[in-house]
C-alpha cells in the first residue's frame, strides 16, 4: 500500500508512543510471509519493539504455499535474525490459514502469556 510520507511519519510515531505505554501489553505476534521473508517494515518494527521492550513473536503464514524444505528454509533465516533480538520469542509459530495448521498453537502462546501475568 501506499501512503504519503507525512501519514507514514504519524502513523510511526503513534505506534511507538502507543507500544512504550502499553505496560500491560505482554507479547506481539509479528506475523510474516515466509515466500517475502523478513522485509525492511519488518526489521523496523522488531528495532522498535525491542528498544520499547515489547516482547514479540514471529508468526509464519501462508506455509501451505511452500514445500517442507522451502519452509525450514525461511524459518532458520528468521530464526537467525531474531537471535539479536532481545525482545524476541524464540519460538517461531508456523501456521496456514487454508487448513489451519499453526491455530493451537497461537492459541498455545496466547495461553502461556496469560498464565504469566
Amino acid at each position: 500500500a501506499k501512503a504519503k510520507e507525512k501519514h507514514i511519519e504519524h502513523w510511526q510515531k503513534t505506534a511507538l508512543e502507543y507500544l512504550a505505554k502499553r505496560r500491560n501489553l505482554q507479547r506481539l505476534y509479528l506475523l510474516i510471509d515466509p515466500i517475502k521473508g523478513l522485509k525492511e517494515s519488518d526489521y523496523d518494527m522488531i528495532n522498535t519493539l525491542n528498544a520499547v521492550a515489547v516482547s514479540f513473536q514471529i508468526v509464519l503464514t501462508k506455509t501451505d504455499k511452500l514445500k517442507l524444505d522451502e519452509i525450514k528454509k525461511a524459518q532458520a533465516m528468521i530464526e537467525k535474525e531474531i537471535a539479536k533480538a532481545p525482545a524476541a520469542h524464540p519460538q517461531i509459530i508456523l501456521t496456514s490459514s487454508a487448513n489451519n495448521n499453526g491455530i493451537k498453537e497461537i492459541q498455545d502462546s496466547i495461553v502461556e502469556v496469560l498464565q504469566n501475568l
